[in-house]
């Protein structure tokens, strides 16, 4: 600590969180002294600041993992998540699902406890839409060849997942016919 000539007392140092003795003496010119001894005690009241954390959107196949970050002067003691049975949270702040999650908005609150336990929360949102599969096409030789209009053609499609098919069929004049399929028998 420093004092001026007036009496005004500062730290000279940063202080770390803990209760100070000071002594203060004072003196005047006659030789005269006088002295008082009393407390200061230095608190952190200041929470954590967040520096990353964002809602967070997937599709029920996708397991979550994503990095939230967080400052504090006295550093980060831990994190927490109020759905332990969906979400984990590991002390520095990586943020997971348990498992595949169900389609569904999931509203997690997170939260960051420094070392002096001051904690900052947030709530972020989840969002689980289900998986769009799109249409996968693979291809084969029907045998024999297709007639179509007395003609021999081969016909090479067969597609999974599909709402509309169309095959282009190439002719034996190089031509090119397209044609829509559809299908009569469910696999």
């Amino acid at each position: 600590f420093l004092i001026n000539a007036s009496g005004f007392l500062t730290n000279n140092t940063l202080l770390n969180v803990q209760v100070y003795s000071v002594n203060v003496s004072v003196n005047d010119s006659s030789g005269n002294e006088n002295s008082t001894i009393f407390s200061v005690t230095v608190q952190d009241t200041t929470a954590p600041v967040f520096t990353y954390i964002d809602n967070i959107s997937v599709d029920n196949e996708t397991i979550v993992g994503v990095q939230f970050t967080a400052t504090d002067l006295a550093g980060i003691q831990n994190w927490l998540v109020n759905d332990t049975t969906n979400f984990a949270i590991n002390s520095s702040g990586y943020f997971m699902s348990t498992g595949l999650l169900a389609v569904q908005t999931y509203e997690v609150n997170v939260t960051v406890v420094d070392n002096n336990d001051n904690s900052a929360s947030q709530t972020i949102i989840i969002s689980v839409s289900p998986v769009v599969y799109l249409p996968t096409i693979n291809l084969a030789i029907i045998n024999p060849y297709a007639v179509i209009n007395g003609t021999n053609v081969t016909l090479r499609a067969v597609a999974i997942n599909h709402d509309y098919l169309y095959a282009n069929l190439t002719l034996p004049d190089s031509s090119i016919q397209q044609i829509n399929l559809t299908r009569d028998v469910d696999y």
